[in-house]
């Protein structure tokens, strides 16, 4: 029986938990960078700083998130800890290069009445001033990452929490990624479930939205363009947060009123 420690107390670390006690290791606690769960419980199991892990007796950290997760790793090795005492149990889908014939200007650019729709003219007309670097380097970071795996970006949209912040109500948050949506005919070489693209990027679960994905990205009225990338329109986001009751997403509400108002 191994004695462990789970980085990361979401979704994940949880399943992490489940899976390591079925096959009888003890679970010390959880560990997370998220200051505000310090202290609180998890699944029975109290919450600490990361910082706190040097003190623990313990013989292995296990990964329990997806986000983030080489960051982590880093993390882990700057207090001290030798890598082979970190593990991660439960392993994400990972994104592979996509082996059809693209051009190189699908890959670096969108069809030109994508910067002139009328979706994206109205965008333009807001004038919105991104100011949250951290943005900006991730989209960058993201279309780096396309190019490097041949998909061209005409068939991916993002979506989430990105979206909030093309519109500038929502600044990043730490280990803060940039969620995709891809195609059906690309869903067919990488799966309808979560894929980690890299550390900055990952692509959702497929239709997870009231519209399916393939309209999202293919119909010009459920997106707009930012940064030469597509970007989900936020009244689609606004819609699906508030059936989940997302606090987050309320931030969308008064855009989406005045986006009524304005026709856009």
């Amino acid at each position: 029986m191994s004695h462990v420690i789970i980085f990361g107390c979401g979704g994940v670390g949880i399943q992490v938990k489940n899976q390591l006690e079925a096959e009888g290791n003890e679970i010390l606690c959880f560990a997370d960078n998220n200051s505000t769960k310090w202290g609180i419980c998890c699944e029975g199991k109290k919450v600490i700083a990361p910082q706190e892990i040097v003190q623990k007796s313990f013989d292995y950290i296990a990964i329990g998130m997806f986000k983030a997760a080489d960051v982590v790793r880093k993390q882990l090795h700057q207090l001290g800890i030798a890598d082979e005492r970190i593990i991660m149990p439960i392993q994400p889908d990972k994104i592979f290069p996509y082996k059809g014939e693209v051009s190189p200007d699908k890959l670096r650019s969108l069809e030109r009445c994508e910067y002139t729709s009328k979706n994206t003219k109205k965008y333009q007309e807001l004038n919105i001033k991104i100011k949250d670097q951290k943005f900006l380097q991730n989209l960058e970071k993201l279309k780096n990452v396309l190019i490097e795996n041949h998909i061209p970006r005409e068939k991916i949209c993002v979506v989430s929490g990105a979206v909030l912040q093309a519109f500038g109500v929502r600044a990043s948050k730490e280990f803060d990624d940039v969620d995709i949506i891809m195609t059906s005919d690309l869903r067919k070489v990488y799966g309808s479930g979560l894929v980690i693209i890299s550390d900055t990027a990952e692509m959702h679960v497929q239709n997870q939205y009231a519209v399916s994905d393939d309209e999202i990205i293919c119909n010009g009225e459920y997106h707009y363009v930012f940064s030469d990338l597509k970007f989900m329109h936020p009244r689609i986001l606004y819609e699906y947060g508030r059936k989940i009751k997302s606090k987050e997403y309320e931030l969308l509400e008064s855009y989406c009123n005045f986006a009524e108002r304005n026709h856009i």
